[in-house]
C-alpha cells in the first residue's frame, strides 16, 4: 500500500506586498480552500483599525492607522505581564465643579500597550481640590478662589501611578474673588449683597459691580410718539452680552416670545427698542441677557 504524506507549512510572515489571506492550495492528491477566516474568527474595527483574525490560523490580518495599535496573535489565550502604569485624562485642567473622566494605560512585557477600563482601577485623591472619584474614573473638582494644583492617584495589577491636574478658578468665581475675596459668604451665587433685589448671579451675567447699589439692570417702558407702539428702555448695555428683548400678554402662562419687527438703537450705555404692535389690551416685557 502506498501512502501519500502531504506536510503543510503555515509560515507566521509574508513577503512585503503580499496578502495575508490564504489562497488555494492544489495538486494531483489534495485541493484546500482557505480564502476567509474560519468560523471561528470575525472582523472587528474601530475608527482607527480593523482586524481579521481566525481562532483557526497562526495569525492575523491588522490595518492600523496608529502605531499603538497592536494585533498580538498566535495563542488562544494571548499572556501578557504589565510593567508600568499611567494613568491619562483628556485634558491637564477642569472647572471648579466640574468633572474630568480619568483613564490608566499598563505597558506590557512585549512592548505593548494596554488601556484598561477604568472601573478595574482603584482610584484615591492624594492632594489637591478634588471632591471625588467615581469607580468608573470621573473626577469632580471642588470650588477654589484660585488657579489650583491637585493630584489624582490609580492602581492596577499591583502598580500606582499618579497625575497632576489644574483646578482652575474661572467664570463666576474669579469674579467673586474680585468684588468679594476668598471665602466671604456675601459672595454666594443667590445673594443680594448690596440690596437691589439682584442676585450675585445676575450681576455676574449682567456686567454689573455687586457690592454698588446704583449698579443695577434696569428695564422701562414708555408709549411711543405713534400710537399703538411701545417704547423699552434698558440698560446698562455692556460688551460681551447679547440682549434679547421678549414679551407676553398673558403673565399667568408665562409664554414669553422674542419681540420681532421693532427697531432698535444705542444711547451711551442704554439701548432703545420699539414695538410697532403694542395696540393690545395687555402686553408686558422682558429682556433675556446671554453671556
Amino acid at each position: 500500500m502506498k501512502i501519500d504524506t502531504i506536510t503543510l507549512l503555515l509560515l507566521a510572515g509574508l513577503l512585503p506586498g503580499a496578502s495575508a489571506f490564504a489562497q488555494t492550495r492544489t495538486s494531483a492528491n489534495y485541493s484546500i480552500t482557505t480564502e476567509t477566516a474560519d468560523d471561528g474568527g470575525g472582523t472587528v474595527s474601530s475608527a482607527t483599525y480593523s482586524m481579521n483574525g481566525s481562532v483557526g490560523a497562526i495569525f492575523g490580518i491588522p490595518t492600523a492607522g496608529s502605531s499603538e495599535e497592536t494585533a498580538k496573535a498566535g495563542y488562544i489565550g494571548q499572556l501578557y505581564d504589565v510593567t508600568a502604569l499611567e494613568i491619562t485624562a483628556p485634558a491637564a485642567t477642569v472647572d471648579v465643579q466640574q468633572t474630568l473622566q480619568l483613564g490608566a494605560t499598563g505597558s506590557l512585557d512585549d512592548g505593548t500597550l494596554l488601556v484598561f477600563n477604568p472601573g478595574t482601577v482603584a482610584w484615591s485623591v492624594r492632594s489637591g481640590p478634588i471632591t471625588g472619584i467615581s469607580v468608573s474614573g470621573l473626577a469632580t473638582a471642588g470650588m477654589v478662589y484660585a488657579d489650583t494644583p491637585a493630584v489624582v492617584t490609580g492602581g492596577a495589577y499591583g502598580f500606582s501611578a499618579s497625575l497632576g491636574l489644574m483646578v482652575i478658578n474661572s467664570g463666576f468665581d474669579a469674579w467673586q474673588v474680585e468684588y468679594f475675596g476668598s471665602n466671604n459668604p456675601l459672595a454666594g451665587a443667590g445673594v443680594d449683597a448690596d440690596g437691589t433685589g439682584q442676585t450675585n448671579e445676575f450681576k455676574y451675567i449682567a456686567g454689573l459691580n455687586p457690592t454698588d447699589p446704583t449698579s443695577r439692570f434696569t428695564v422701562t417702558t414708555t408709549p411711543a410718539s405713534q400710537t399703538g407702539q411701545m417704547t423699552i428702555t434698558f440698560s446698562p448695555v455692556v460688551n460681551g452680552r447679547a440682549y434679547t428683548v421678549q414679551y407676553s400678554t398673558d403673565l399667568a402662562s408665562a409664554d414669553w416670545q422674542p419681540l420681532t419687527g421693532g427697531s432698535e438703537s444705542t444711547s451711551g450705555h442704554s439701548m432703545i427698542v420699539v414695538d410697532p404692535n403694542a395696540n393690545v389690551p395687555a402686553k408686558f416685557y422682558q429682556v433675556l441677557i446671554t453671556y
